[in-house]
């Protein structure tokens, strides 16, 4: 019998927080919502009042750019706070308007979650959207084992490496929608899309990381292509259909493993698409033979190209390397312990230590 297993990581270096922890001393929230879209938003909302307004006032002030300047000083580039501040506010506002346009063709029911929220929160509905554009970019890796690499069950895990201020609002969703399946999903408060992934009552579970890319268009974000994969469908071949018929604004793999033990990543631009099943069989690939390690990147042969080089993301490429060599160590004994080691990995390739 298939035992379905995901765990999601929410990683802010130089520290491990992953789901079931404690984020600066306090539990992630757990959030209940039952019933029609705008009954869930509403319910999401009034739960996660405060912590709505302690993340919008994040994503107006900072939104991560503190941390940008200090990641960048420490490979001796010095920016300018305000116009890092300012540019992720312009950024955010456009994606925001992406995403509205986007959900009114392929969603339309997520608007009415949305302004669920906004009525629950006491938000304004642009700044809920606005709060959903801020996090939608921040899956980094993931990695599936299915079949005699996981002792005849199936593992999907992830992890990102994500603004530590950031932390505090993660949530917990576990929704039960008049329509479609129940489903248990991690991501910030105020936001539709499950930003790190989740599992449904059918034993389908899925998730994405994020591909910079030229190839770009309207559409919608990765996150919503996994919540109506988790509503909505109940098998990898179903998760397939769902990303062919929608298109989206950037580029991603979205990663799924089902009750039947298959499982595959998706890679996804605006114009192309390619899947990888983790039980092929291909000498052109590091992984494969029931393993799959997801980067940042596009890794097959027809999709590479769409996605940026090994000089201009190298930290992506080592990614992809290192989970290859721990899937494939670990190969016939991954279990919940092995999942917990490989998601808590910080051995960097590049410089041969943690």
């Amino acid at each position: 019998m298939w035992r379905v297993v995901f765990i999601a990581a929410l990683v802010a270096l130089p520290i491990f927080v992953p789901s079931w922890m404690e984020v600066e001393g306090e539990e992630i929230k757990y959030v209940e919502m039952e019933g029609t879209p705008y009954e869930m938003g509403y319910q999401h909302g009034e739960q996660c009042k405060e912590l709505i307004a302690e993340a919008l006032e994040w994503a107006k002030t900072d939104g991560g750019a503190a941390e940008i300047c200090q990641m960048q000083s420490m490979i001796g580039v010095q920016m300018d706070i305000t116009e890092i501040r300012q540019w992720l506010m312009k950024e955010n506002n456009h994606r925001a308007t992406m995403l509205k346009n986007g959900l009114k063709e392929t969603a339309p029911e997520l608007l009415e979650e949305i302004q669920g929220i906004v009525d629950g929160s006491n938000q304004s509905y642009e700044d809920i959207l606005i709060l959903n554009a801020v996090g939608e970019a921040m899956g980094c890796s993931a990695w599936v084992a299915v079949g005699d690499a996981a002792k005849g069950h199936a593992y999907l895990g992830f992890h990102a490496d994500w603004w530590l201020s950031a932390l505090p609002y993660q949530v917990i969703l576990h929704a039960n929608p008049l329509e479609g399946n129940r489903f248990t999903a991690l991501t910030f408060a105020g936001c539709v899309g499950p930003l790190g992934g989740g599992i449904n009552d059918k034993g389908l579970a899925c998730t994405y990381t994020t591909v910079g890319t030229e190839d770009t268009g309207p559409g919608v974000n990765p996150a919503i292509l996994c919540r109506l994969s988790l509503q909505y469908e109940e098998s990898v071949e179903g998760v397939i259909e769902v990303i062919e018929d929608n298109t989206i604004y950037y580029g991603c793999n979205l990663v799924a493993v089902d009750r039947s033990g298959n499982g595959a990543v998706i890679e996804r631009s605006y114009s192309n698409i390619n899947v990888r099943w983790a039980s092929d069989h291909d000498p052109r690939y590091v992984d494969g033979d029931d393993v799959l390690a997801v980067p940042s990147h596009y890794v097959s042969e027809q999709m590479n190209w769409w996605s940026p080089s090994m000089r201009e993301y190298p930290s992506s490429y080592y990614r992809y390397e290192r989970l290859c060599q721990l899937l494939h160590q670990y190969r016939g004994e991954i279990d919940m312990h092995i999942m917990k080691l490989i998601d808590g990995d910080h051995y960097d390739l590049s410089v041969g230590e943690s």
